[in-house]
């Protein structure tokens, strides 16, 4: 891989409503894993009860992963996801990068990933993707990364 750039953790998470089959919303959330790793982390996924804006109760789903299986996990959704996805993102760095925190977020349909698609989301319903990267001296370096990190 070009320059220096390197993902420290991924945390993934959600928000399942009362609404929602909590095994769908889970099983939406394991997809965003690497297939080889999905059955690992199945059991490290938490959660957390709590309660939603209007009072109604809501279930915090978080999955944390930490080094090499961070890397699969991304390399995995930026290669699911479309050409022109992906370039969004690209395109989009500036504002997907957080430079005090140096972490970098993405946003994915929740119904596609439980379809076993991966795509970006854009409504309410998303699965949060949280990627810790170090030594990103520019966005273009985190773009370049990126780049060889796709269809290799």
């Amino acid at each position: 891989m070009s320059n220096n750039v390197k993902i420290r953790d991924v945390i993934i998470s959600t928000i399942a409503h009362a609404t929602e089959s909590y095994e769908k919303v889970e099983e939406a959330l394991i997809n965003i894993v690497a297939p080889d790793l999905r059955d690992t982390y199945r059991g490290r996924l938490h959660y957390e009860n709590a309660t939603g804006y209007y009072k109604d109760p809501i279930r915090v789903y978080r999955l944390k992963i930490s080094g090499e299986d961070s890397v699969q996990v991304i390399k995995w959704i930026m290669n699911k996801l479309s050409k022109s996805e992906f370039e969004t993102i690209l395109l989009s760095l500036e504002d997907r990068y957080d430079k005090k925190s140096k972490r970098m977020f993405i946003r994915l349909a929740k119904q596609d990933a439980f379809l076993g698609e991966i795509s970006l989301g854009f409504d309410d319903d998303i699965i949060h993707v949280s990627i810790g990267v170090s030594n990103v001296k520019t966005i273009k370096d985190l773009e370049n990364y990126l780049r060889d990190m796709v269809n290799k």
